[in-house]
């Protein structure tokens, strides 16, 4: 039995990522470009570009009959400086690697290119081993100059409320106590 975290209703992630891409949306001067959406699984968001004609790569490491271009988690195949946006919901959690996969899209991104990216921080652990990485924005931040350079515009905010993350904390120790109590 696992107790389903309430306060992870991905309704903050999506209302988020939505706002983020209307906004890049609004600022697009390209006729057609190239938008990759990094660890795709089964292309949940596609539909957000429906109103734009795009050539959406759907990337994942794991191949899948939604995946476009399957990813080793080392080197992105996709040409430099080639991709107008990358996108990803809850995924950078998950890359053993970050620090690579970074630089990796910093290379295929086109200057001026946009990564736009919600990864939970205060949340329970899923996706088991593969749950690696939860810095605070400030870490993000370092990661993100890193790999992009120190000019580069970088914007690290929150994405819910203090409300949720205790909501996440709450049910993430009921689901370790149920866990915890199986194992007896």
């Amino acid at each position: 039995m696992y107790f389903h975290n309430l306060s992870e209703s991905g309704y903050w992630f999506e209302r988020s990522l939505r706002r983020s891409l209307k906004i890049w949306k609004g600022t697009l001067n390209e006729e057609c470009p190239t938008i990759v959406d990094f660890g795709c699984g089964a292309k949940p968001f596609q539909k957000l570009f429906s109103d734009i004609k795009c050539n959406y790569i759907g990337l994942d490491v794991y191949d899948g009959s939604a995946v476009d271009v399957v990813y080793d988690g080392v080197q992105i195949p996709l040409e430099d400086d080639s991709v107008a946006l990358v996108f990803s919901v809850s995924v950078f959690e998950h890359v053993a690697d970050i620090e690579n996969s970074l630089s990796e899209i910093a290379r295929i991104l086109k200057p001026g290119g946009s990564l736009i990216a919600v990864v939970p921080f205060i949340n329970h652990l899923h996706g088991i081993p593969y749950d690696y990485h939860r810095p605070t924005r400030h870490g993000w931040k370092m990661m993100l100059k890193r790999a992009f350079g120190l000019e580069a515009y970088i914007s690290v905010d929150p994405v819910d409320s203090r409300l949720v993350c205790l909501g996440n904390t709450i049910t993430a120790q009921i689901n370790f106590m149920l866990f915890d109590s199986m194992r007896l």
